[in-house]
């Protein structure tokens, strides 16, 4: 009888071992395969074919592919999206951070409380909820910001915030100004890092005579290079997908000027029922992510 490799019945004996714990584990693996796998192959499958998601649904090859990649509205889609995530990368690094290090920073601990409740509460508001509060805001009539700028004298600064092409993508890219509490996760992160520096770093520094901001630059700043890595990359990946904003606000006009790839392949399946041509644009967003997620494992790696 031919012997076991060591290593494949040490793997069995790691199974046999902890049965109990990938027992629990099915139920997941099983809603993933339901609801992310299967819905994930199907649709490669589906961007080959020409399907209205019932009764169509004939084989085209890669046409829906080049259909997508000669169309200019997607690309008009690529270049905003282009411009919400590197707003939202630079975003959401340097606001929160900045909000993190103002707590740490903070020698009295009643007001560094206050404050940290004060940046985790907005996020327990949906998000649903913030996009229709800043609908309101830049509304022309009664917005609060056209309102504030006609008290002032300022009417030739009044617009229709969504409702121009020139101005709806910038004012979609402002919510949440300033950041701090759309970013509540972010902060908690950075929070987290800046409490588990070492105080024998701190004090060593204090003894050597350095000032606040060369300690902010040269040992608070570089020990929180993976946390801003990580955010990097989740930036990315999130505004790479969400849609969800735009459709609430803008539905992707005035024209097409704030309709990102994601928005685009919504209305494709759901209002045209492109469901094979609305694949296809899936399939090229997760390449897309993939690629970037790629990178970051190989050249951002959060261990440095």
């Amino acid at each position: 009888m031919k012997p076991v490799p060591h290593k494949e019945r040490s793997l069995l004996e790691r199974i046999r071992k902890n049965k109990n714990a990938y027992f629990f584990l099915i139920p997941i693996f099983l809603f993933l395969c339901t609801f992310k796998y299967y819905t994930f192959f199907t649709a490669i499958v589906e961007s080959f074919f020409k399907w209205n998601g019932a009764n169509v649904n004939v084989w085209v090859g890669l046409e829906n592919y080049r259909k997508v990649l000669t169309e200019n509205t997607f690309w008009i889609s690529m270049k905003n999206v282009g411009i919400i995530t590197i707003c939202n990368v630079i975003i959401c690094v340097t606001f929160p951070m900045l909000a993190a290090i103002m707590v740490y920073s903070c020698k009295n601990k009643h007001i560094s409380n206050f404050f940290k409740i004060l940046y985790i509460i907005p996020m327990v508001v949906p998000s649903l909820v913030v996009f229709l509060m800043w609908k309101w805001i830049y509304a022309f009539d009664t917005g609060a910001i056209n309102q504030l700028l006609r008290l002032c004298g300022l009417d030739n600064l009044v617009h229709s915030w969504l409702g121009e092409p020139g101005t709806a993508l910038a004012a979609i890219i402002m919510i949440g100004f300033p950041f701090i509490g759309a970013f509540g996760l972010q902060f908690l992160v950075y929070l987290g890092a800046l409490l588990n520096i070492s105080v024998d770093i701190c004090e060593s520094a204090r003894l050597d005579g350095i000032k606040w901001w060369q300690n902010i630059i040269y040992i608070e700043l570089p020990l929180l290079k993976p946390q801003m890595k990580m955010f990097v990359m989740l930036a990315i990946i999130n505004s790479m997908q969400s849609f969800e904003n735009i459709l609430v606000l803008t539905e992707g006009g005035p024209g097409k000027s704030t309709i990102v790839p994601a928005l685009y392949m919504y209305k494709q399946a759901f209002t045209y029922s492109n469901m094979g041509y609305a694949s296809a644009i899936g399939v090229l967003l997760f390449l897309l992510v993939l690629m970037f997620t790629v990178l970051n494992y190989k050249f951002v790696n959060t261990q440095d």
